[in-house]
């Protein structure tokens, strides 16, 4: 398998190394992450269907660039340089990105150009609740053990209304109804 998406990447952010933050080596960096992920009942299933499907974790240095890339089947985590510890904002993401690998793995593609604006905006759509909801799910079963800063990193990344409207309502019409409400004022 061809490693060229991690290359194309590591050379729009002009490194050629995944070296991650001062005193963590990506590859520690990536175990606490986990570790923190692994504390919640969801985050734990999707790391094994991530090893079980053999989907790659990655740390790289940069901003803005994380996700999952289905062609190479590997999740990049992007690490400001200056981080030395691994904060509750990424280890929900990596949650999130996990799922996205899962659904790729469900039969579930991933927006496309060749889809018609509409269906292109739905199915866009769609992930981007589908990944809220999933950070929400895993914030929530880290609250109810006691670890509130997951749901304070949430409410950093700008997410406390859908977190909120997730506990009330879970994964439903409402959750959709308040994305599109958010998604208004911001766009």
């Amino acid at each position: 398998m061809s490693n060229a998406p991690f290359e194309k990447l590591q050379n729009m952010l002009g490194r050629k190394s995944a070296d991650a933050a001062p005193g963590l080596s990506p590859d520690r960096f990536r175990q606490s992450l986990e570790q923190a992920l692994a504390e919640s009942p969801t985050g734990r299933r999707l790391l094994g269907i991530a090893s079980q499907q053999r989907i790659a974790i990655h740390i790289i240095t940069g901003k803005g660039s994380s996700g999952y890339l289905p062609e190479n089947r590997a999740v990049f985590i992007s690490v400001p340089p200056d981080l030395s510890t691994v904060s509750e904002e990424l280890a929900l993401e990596l949650g999130a990105y996990l799922r996205q690998a899962e659904l790729q793995l469900l039969g579930h593609k991933n927006p496309d150009i060749s889809m018609g604006s509409e269906d292109y905006t739905v199915a866009f759509d769609a992930k981007m609740i589908d990944s809220l909801a999933v950070m929400c799910k895993i914030a929530s079963e880290l609250y109810e053990k006691g670890k509130t800063n997951f749901v304070d990193a949430l409410v950093r990344m700008g997410h406390g209304e859908v977190y909120e409207t997730y506990r009330k309502y879970g994964q439903g019409q409402e959750l959709v109804d308040v994305y599109y409400k958010i998604s208004q004022k911001t766009g």
